[in-house]
């Protein structure tokens, strides 16, 4: 109410955007940047470096995962040993897997 009151009488969509965030709870605001912290760590201790945490966003808000045959199997051994891990956590999460 407060957000749309300054957007009404400033006209000022940046004081507006304040007024939204003086009102949010801080889990709301620093909920995103917790998420990527807690993930880039986790990646970072199995050797995956993130570069770009604009794909860390957009990996929040992924609803399908499409799968190469060849990322499910070793070269000549077989399936690789965390397939079944990988596609369990992706459907768990509610993931469609292509």
């Amino acid at each position: 109410v407060g957000a749309l009151a300054t957007l009404l009488v400033k006209h000022d969509g940046t004081e507006a955007a304040e007024a939204v965030l003086a009102g949010s709870p801080k889990a709301a605001r620093y909920g995103p940047a917790a998420f990527h912290a807690v993930l880039s760590s986790a990646l970072s201790r199995t050797g995956v470096l993130v570069r770009d945490t604009e794909r860390l966003r957009q990996l929040e808000m992924a609803d399908t995962v499409v799968l190469h045959p060849s990322a499910l199997r070793t070269p000549g051994a077989g399936a690789d040993p965390w397939t079944e891990e990988v596609l369990d956590a992706a459907r768990r999460a509610g993931l469609r897997v292509v």
